[in-house]
């Protein structure tokens, strides 16, 4: 909006918009890591731990995420259930049964 002397008004002050926090479970950080974080990076925050993450690294995954995908062939079952107990309110889990390319649909859908 114009105030009459050619400059812009501000009319509301708008927050700038947080991408989504999301952390990949189970995938190693080789290449194609380096490939879903350039495919992703500009539409999700994202995070990479590799399937023998520990479990004080997994609880505090389980607090700054948005969402959390677990890859489940390559993750533990007792790693699974830390992350369940420790989640934080509002915190997504999803479970990635297949590869790379099922991880991609999973994060395209997000």
């Amino acid at each position: 909006m114009e105030n009459g002397r050619g400059k812009i008004r501000p009319t509301l002050m708008e927050k700038p918009v947080r991408k989504p926090r999301v952390s990949v479970i189970g995938l190693s950080k080789g290449r194609d890591a380096q490939m879903i974080e350039k495919e992703f990076g500009e539409k999700l925050e994202l995070n990479v731990e590799s399937s023998d993450c520990r479990s004080a690294r997994l609880q505090k995954v389980a607090k700054i995420s948005d969402v959390i995908v677990l890859m489940t062939k390559w993750i533990s079952h007792n790693s699974q259930e830390t992350l369940k107990e420790y989640l934080s309110e509002g915190v997504t889990l999803r479970y990635v049964h297949g590869g790379i390319s099922s991880l991609r649909q999973e994060l395209a859908a997000l």
